[in-house]
């Protein structure tokens, strides 16, 4: 079995007033942009995966949603397990201040 990691693109700057809940928070245009230029280079370094999975947090979706628009990768699955719990009790705590 092979697997990829994704890091998921830059989000818009943290504001408490707009996004409350830090996984709410989405990527910003520019980084959107970004990353739909990387994944359009050369694709001799991977191959498509046979699944792609993504974190229910709105930018790491994001960031998964422009895969198989740009380099034809399959259609997203949710998969809520990668949201760590570990992370989400950060996510929590970061919304509490």
């Amino acid at each position: 079995m092979e697997l990829s990691i994704i890091r998921r693109a830059i989000a818009l700057e943290r504001d408490l007033h707009r996004w409350r809940d830090v996984g709410t928070r989405p990527l910003s245009s520019t980084e959107a942009r970004r990353l739909r230029k990387a994944v359009a280079g050369p694709t001799e370094f991977s191959k498509v995966p046979d699944r792609l999975l993504t974190s229910p947090l709105i930018r790491t979706r994001q960031t998964a949603e422009i895969l198989p628009d740009v380099a034809g990768w399959p259609q997203i699955e949710e998969a809520p397990e990668v949201a760590t719990s570990r992370f989400q009790e950060r996510l929590s705590n970061e919304s509490k201040r």
